[in-house]
């Protein structure tokens, strides 16, 4: 008897670099057609300008029209800071050293056309979101 791959029983893992937004600009990433995504982390960096009020990162998922998930930063980063985002599912995030900020991910299967989007409260122009790194499986959706 063979028994089966862990790909068999998992999804495909993918770590996967995101590619910078513009200055002032946040990203979304939206689960491709005929795709399930398991998200088991995500990382990014924000830059804030040094004018406006301090920022307030907000992780969201919907499908489009309804949100499902939505988890605000429990600290802010003032103008002219730079803070690291560390989003995981299994929750614990390493908080040090300071401003490496932790968000919860829902354990949730993601199908085609969900999205995983970023707010930012008072975001500048200047603002930067950098180094994204998501990990998560990947699985083929049904017919």
């Amino acid at each position: 008897m063979q028994l089966p791959t862990i790909n068999a029983i998992r999804g495909l893992l993918i770590s996967e670099s995101i590619a910078d937004p513009a200055p002032g600009a946040v990203f979304t990433i939206t689960i491709p057609d005929r795709r399930v995504y398991l998200i088991h982390a995500l990382h990014f960096d924000l830059a804030a300008t040094g004018g406006g009020a301090a920022r307030l990162v907000t992780l969201t998922i919907d499908d489009g029209t309804h949100i499902f998930y939505e988890a605000e930063s429990p600290v802010t980063i003032a103008s002219g800071q730079s803070g690291s985002y560390s989003c995981a599912d299994f929750g614990f995030v390493s908080v040090t050293p300071a401003l490496v900020i932790p968000i919860t991910l829902p354990d949730m299967p993601l199908p085609t056309g969900f999205r995983i989007s970023l707010v930012i409260a008072n975001v500048q122009v200047g603002d930067q979101i950098s180094g994204t790194h998501l990990f998560y499986e990947k699985f083929a959706a049904g017919n």
